[in-house]
């Protein structure tokens, strides 16, 4: 079980993509909101994804980034010698 488990950790970048470029194609094959303009007549919709896939990419380098980081760095609490590894 524990060969399983690594073999699943080392793969998982590769699972994900999969999964996703999985749900890609099925959403382009048979879109949810169909909207009759044909294959690249989404291309609208496809700019506002990307548009507000960029701010994301955006706001989580310009503020969630930093504060994880600081907060990494200030903890809440000191840890017991005795628990350290």
């Amino acid at each position: 079980m524990a060969e399983f488990i690594q073999a699943l950790v080392a793969w998982k970048l590769g699972i994900v993509l999969g999964w996703l470029a999985l749900m890609f194609a099925a959403e382009r094959l048979r879109p949810a909101a169909a909207s009759g303009r044909g294959w690249f007549g989404d291309a609208p919709r496809l700019a506002r994804n990307v548009g507000i896939w960029a701010v994301t990419v955006a706001v989580s380098l310009a503020i969630v980034l930093p504060v994880s980081v600081w907060a990494s760095a200030h903890p809440l609490w000191t840890r017991p010698a005795w628990l350290g590894g």
